[in-house]
């Protein structure tokens, strides 16, 4: 015999039950709040774009920095008639105008999470390139050895390679290195600059 349905005990909803006699969204605040009818976000429908921005918008003597949800790589993001759109290219576009065709937003200021106008610019990939090398902001750039996060060999390795007579996939096997990475190291195309 199949378990019959149940419903929220939450007074007015009508969703199925999932765990201890919540749906899932009134278990996730009690979860987290220890009160299934605690509002868990709050909506700010009819708002124009400005209001939004300006509600997301910490204002400091330097950067004004976005409150709201960020990405992965910390810039902020908003939704848009349903599209999602990034803070600063909206608060460029509020305070500055419109970005031309094939133009990005790049930070003076070298912080994804700042929307002050004043902090930011127009420019090409190539221009954000040059400003990240430029500031040394590049992490793998220059590094060069064991300072290389992915490093798997030290300069006394390097050398035993090269020094070794054996085959490429034996002195690989040794390493834990592919056979094309060893003949790289004895042709000088990966650490070349270990003598």
């Amino acid at each position: 015999m199949p378990k019959p349905v149940r419903f929220c005990d939450v007074p007015g909803c009508k969703d199925r039950c999932r765990g201890h006699g919540y749906c899932s969204r009134h278990y996730q605040a009690w979860r987290k709040y220890g009160d299934a009818t605690k509002v868990i976000q709050k909506q700010h429908h009819g708002l124009s774009l400005p209001e939004r921005i300006e509600l997301y918008t910490k204002r400091t003597p330097a950067c004004w920095e976005w409150i709201g949800h960020r990405d992965p790589n910390g810039y902020g993001r908003l939704n848009v008639d349903g599209t999602p759109a990034l803070a600063h290219r909206l608060s460029y576009q509020l305070h500055l105008g419109g970005i031309p065709d094939g133009l990005g937003v790049l930070h003076k200021c070298d912080n994804p999470g700042c929307v002050n106008p004043a902090h930011l610019f127009l420019g090409t990939q190539t221009d954000n390139l040059h400003d990240m090398y430029g500031k040394g902001r590049d992490r793998k750039r220059g590094m060069k050895g064991t300072e290389h996060h992915g490093a798997k060999l030290s300069e006394d390795d390097v050398r035993a390679i090269r020094a070794s007579q054996e085959p490429d996939g034996k002195v690989g096997a040794r390493y834990g290195i592919s056979r094309t990475t060893v003949n790289d190291i004895r042709k000088r195309r990966s650490w070349a600059h270990i003598e």
